[in-house]
């Protein structure tokens, strides 16, 4: 989500806050050089003020860089708040944790706006400072009288100068105010170069390694010891020592979270602290370095894996639970199939499961970090007492009550769990005491529509509904406005004044001219300290209010994201990436839009009011003409707002292409570092963007000439006002005071509106983000969690029913995944679901949020002291949370990137059991857990499913034996139903016979 917002302020700084500094820079300069060629002694005396406007710019810029850096990393908490919200939505519905997560993160962007705060007051500070070139322009015209009483300088003259040098100091004054976008485009840059430059201790690029060139596949491994970075306290391997002789297969089994799966190391995800990796007898360290499927299941994303791995043709081959998550008949073909692609190469199997690998050639048992017994499967099973043989023994007695073969395998893999709770978690109305939750699931057949039809056009952006959720702001915005409208006031008035000003130049009387001077100094005086007041004023309120509305407009999209059915995250415009890239960005533009332009708004309309009030009074002759030209002006601005609107468009989604597949990315980085594949996601990222490139060159050219026709009919206007207001002093109807006075006040009231017209860029851009904001609050969703019409039972008492039911995704609606599928659950009796691959099985893989072990095991419900919870015992998770160094204040890292798949399913068991469920969903539940670990689950599982209606999900028929009625699914159809025992007793034609048969075959 940060890159989204890095590129987002390099690009509105190259694109139009740049250009306007260098613009301003340059008027700044060739102002002064005019000054100095008609007169170099005024232009001197002035030049040293040139100090008191860069100060203010230079002190802003700076406090505004670290300002900047501190808001950035406010939000990056919050940003990943939502991101894990998004993408583990499953979880989220599953357990009711909307509210929670919305409240964190709610927590997590207060930060964010107390820093908006001080930013708008130092922003405030800064501008208000530049008033002083009101002050220095008293100064100049009290100097110039002084010369033209004394030294004979010519009026005319005196007046060019001091106007040169005001010009140049406000030119100065306005590149200054871009600071704000170089300080946050610096801040972005630094991150991005510090990325960019960073090199990586395993270093890909590395042209310099060893390249063999044939590898024969002989790896070792040499008194390895190897710990986290982020849990130096916590060692993974300890002294682990192993050869795999070249094209031979070595399977490592033991406990859950004993450290095999950290063989990776081989890939190099990380480097060991002590020892060292051989490959074919040189260090590894001296070699080069070579979304989620959501709508697939396990066990489909598993097979495409298996299929990539092989047809990678890799001369060492690792397995890590290969097959884990394949029901009885896929898992037979496949493991044929590796078997088959493992000839010859060197192999490396991971495995619970330990039919799998009894045909290895080496058996490795690790336990603690270490490696306590090797050798072939008939070697170790001849040691009775073996930690090898005790594995075998346990996985055959959990399946001693099997009626066919006692060693069919009670691996159970995967491991989602939902629960159904008791509090009805939509229903704002119904109390904790008032039942479980009812589950209630769209039936979609091929004739029903998937989802909510998408409207053609997203609703028209809403100024007035948008001031509407400002609403609470109403008093800083009434101060912000009210302040704006002065302060816009005051551009026209000095330009009065000044304007006034040049007749006391051509007085004769000295007295005159000193009395007049002095009155003016005042006037210029008084409007500095003005300039300062409304500017703090002004700039603070509406960073309260555009702080509070991003805040505001970010908490109720993710309120409103997190009630979509979850079909719509399945659809490509609603990746992860580009939903926290919407997040992230568009209330940014809200922001700006709300805040910083509606106040340049105000100053404009104030401006152009007094402007034209005091032309029409002065001489409306000239006012008129002068004001007649400004809507040509106008209308050019306003087309360049439309072309840079379609720009805008095309940018904002080029920008979510490159967020999800950035997103894609990071989240597989495994995979990717894995398969060498980073130059391939390179050459993706830059196809995608190469459209948009080429179209945002030719948008720019047109926007550019449009931009161009405007200033020069700036030019234009200010040569036909002059001629205009010589033939009116030449036919006298108008003096040359009056003219002066009239001039000055457009000319500046014209900057204004020019200034005005810079912001058309954010008022495209802010006008596309509006509208998808409200398209996004406005949506409704096929599956409202906040209707209040549904019905609200007493108690809930967890009898499920279905009921001719056809289901097929949206996305995918030609894939029926159920058909004319009916059939009960009973209240407080257990179920059990099962079937080949593809039979409508959901998500396996354990989900935890980045957190502590006990905020993630808190989401399960509230407990004061679970660490004393029988819960947590019963989950087998309490002896190994506690034997980590911080126990359960442990971080378990993004998705519980920290801890090992057993560990990560204990906890998200303790999570589910935690809620209490009168409906509890288990999903392959006990999956990533070692033998010994999966029978104390199992035997837990099964007492909490005591008197509560529970649907387990499995492919290993063991797990599920004693559930009180077994459901079996082919192709989407009911085929049979009955217990354990009266399936078994349909004899080799039934569906089920033939599962465990298949599985006893495995064993």
């Amino acid at each position: 989500m940060w890159v989204t917002l890095i590129f987002m302020s390099q690009a509105l700084l190259m694109s139009s806050q740049l250009p306007n500094f260098l613009m301003n820079a340059s008027a700044f300069v060739g102002s002064y050089v005019v000054a100095f060629i008609m007169m170099w002694r005024l232009t001197i005396v002035g030049f040293p003020f040139i100090v008191l406007l860069v100060i203010p710019g230079l002190m802003y810029g700076r406090a505004l860089i670290s300002i900047s850096r501190k808001i950035r990393e406010e939000y990056n908490e919050a940003g990943s708040i939502a991101e894990q919200a998004i993408s583990l939505v499953r979880t989220v519905y599953a357990f009711g944790s909307e509210t929670k997560l919305i409240a964190k993160f709610s927590v997590a962007l207060q930060g964010s706006v107390k820093l908006g705060l001080r930013q708008g007051l130092v922003k405030g500070i800064s501008i208000g400072s530049n008033g002083i070139s009101y002050a220095i322009w008293g100064f100049m015209t009290w100097y110039g009288t002084r010369m033209v009483m004394y030294h004979g300088a010519k009026g005319g003259t005196i007046f060019a100068v001091i106007i040169c040098i005001t010009f140049g100091g406000t030119s100065l004054g306005r590149g200054l105010s871009n600071l704000k976008y170089l300080s946050e485009a610096v801040v972005a840059g630094e991150r991005i170069i510090k990325v960019i430059k960073r090199v990586p201790d395993i270093d890909s690029e590395n042209p310099e390694g060893q390249i063999l060139e044939k590898i024969k596949g002989e790896v070792q491994y040499k008194h390895v010891k190897f710990m986290y970075p982020s849990r130096p306290e916590t060692p993974i391997f300890d002294d682990f020592c192993l050869r795999v002789p070249s094209g031979k297969t070595v399977a490592l089994v033991g406990g859950s979270g004993s450290g095999k799966h950290m063989l990776s190391l081989l890939l190099r995800f990380y480097d060991p602290v002590h020892g060292e990796i051989l490959l074919d007898g040189v260090s590894i360290n001296m070699l080069q370095v070579g979304e989620r499927g959501v709508q697939m299941s396990g066990e489909q994303k598993q097979r495409i894996a298996i299929a990539r791995a092989i047809i990678k043709s890799p001369a060492i081959l690792l397995l890590d639970e290969a097959t884990s998550a394949l029901d009885s008949e896929s898992e037979m073909v496949v493991q044929e199939a590796l078997d088959n692609a493992s000839v010859g190469q060197t192999t490396i199997v991971i495995a619970h499961r330990l039919s799998t690998i009894r045909d290895a050639d080496v058996i490795c048992v690790v336990h603690d970090g270490r490696i306590v017994e090797s050798g072939s499967h008939e070697e170790l099973m001849e040691s009775l007492n073996g930690q090898y043989a005790s594995l075998v023994r346990l996985q055959q007695m959990d399946n001693k009550d099997s009626d066919v073969n006692n060693n069919i395998s009670v691996r159970v893999q995967g491991g989602q769990l939902s629960v159904l709770s008791k509090d009805l978690k939509y229903n704002p109305k119904l109390s904790t005491e008032s039942g479980s939750n009812l589950l209630t699931n769209t039936s979609v057949g091929p004739n029903l529509p998937a989802s909510v039809p998408k409207s053609k056009q997203p609703p028209l952006p809403s100024f007035k509904r948008l001031m509407a959720m400002n609403r609470p702001e109403w008093k800083h915005a009434l101060c912000g406005c009210l302040s704006a409208a002065l302060y816009g006031a005051i551009q026209p008035i000095s330009a009065y004044v000044s304007g006034s000003m040049v007749s006391v130049y051509f007085l004769t009387s000295h007295d005159e001219i000193k009395e007049k001077t002095r009155i003016y100094v005042l006037v210029f005086v008084g409007l500095a300290m003005f300039n300062f007041l409304f500017n703090i004023v002004q700039h603070y309120s509406f960073a309260y209010m555009g702080g509070y509305l991003t805040k505001r407009i970010r908490e109720q999209m993710l309120s409103k994201i997190l009630t979509f059915e979850v079909n719509w995250f399945d659809e490509e415009e609603n990746s992860t990436g580009a939903i926290c890239s919407r997040l992230a960005k568009e209330a940014n533009l809200v922001r700006s839009l709300v805040g910083e332009r509606v106040s340049l708004l105000v100053q404009t309309i104030s401006a152009v009011a007094i402007a034209c009030t005091i032309g029409l009074v002065i001489a409306w002759r000239l006012a008129v003409v002068m004001i007649a030209v400004q809507p040509v002006v106008v209308v050019c601005f306003y087309t360049q707002r439309i072309l840079l609107k379609s720009m805008s468009k095309k940018s904002i989604k080029a920008q979510e292409e490159s967020s999800k597949l950035a997103a894609e990315a990071v989240s597989n980085i495994r995979t990717i570092t894995a398969f060498s594949s980073q130059e391939r996601i390179l050459k993706l990222l830059k196809t995608v963007q190469e459209g948009p490139r080429r179209e945002s060159v030719r948008q720019s050219w047109l926007a550019g000439s449009v931009l161009a026709t405007s200033r020069s009919l700036v030019t234009c206007t200010t040569v036909l006002n002059f001629w205009y207001g010589g033939r009116l002093i030449a036919d006298g109807k108008i003096v040359a005071k009056a003219f002066f006075e009239i001039f000055t006040v457009f000319v500046s009231t014209g900057r204004v509106i020019a200034d005005a017209g810079t912001m058309t860029t954010d008022l495209a851009k802010g006008s596309d983000a509006v509208g998808s904001v409200f398209a996004v609050l406005d949506r409704s969703t096929a599956i409202d969690p906040e209707n209040p019409n549904g019905y609200v039972p007493d108690k809930i008492k967890g009898q499920i029913r279905f009921h001719n039911v056809d289901f097929a995704y949206p996305t995918r609606p030609n894939v029926v995944i159920f058909k004319d599928l009916s059939f009960e659950i009973d209240q407080g009796k257990s179920t059990a679901i099962v079937g080949p691959s593809g039979s409508a099985l959901v998500s396996q893989e354990p989900a935890l949020f980045a957190g502590t072990i006990r905020e993630n095991i808190m989401y399960g419900g509230a407990s004061e002291n679970i660490e004393e919870s029988e819960i947590i015992e019963a989950a087998n998770a309490h002896e190994f949370i506690t034997s980590l160094s911080n126990g359960y204040e442990m971080n378990c890292g993004d998705r519980g990137a920290q801890l090992s798949g057993g560990q990560k399913q204990r906890i998200a068991i303790a999570r589910a059991v935690l809620k209490n469920p009168s409906v509890l969903l288990l999903d392959e539940a006990t999956s990533a857990l070692d033998s010994q670990s999966e029978r104390v689950v199992q035997e837990a599982l099964e007492r909490v499913m005591v008197g509560r209606t529970s649907v387990v999900i499995a492919h290993r028929l063991s797990a599920i034996q004693n559930c009180h009625v077994i459901a079996v699914l082919d192709k989407g159809k009911l085929v049979e139903c009955g217990n354990h025992s009266s399936l078994l007793a349909k004899g080799p034609t039934g569906a089920y016979f033939s599962f465990v048969s298949l599985q006893s075959s495995l064993g």
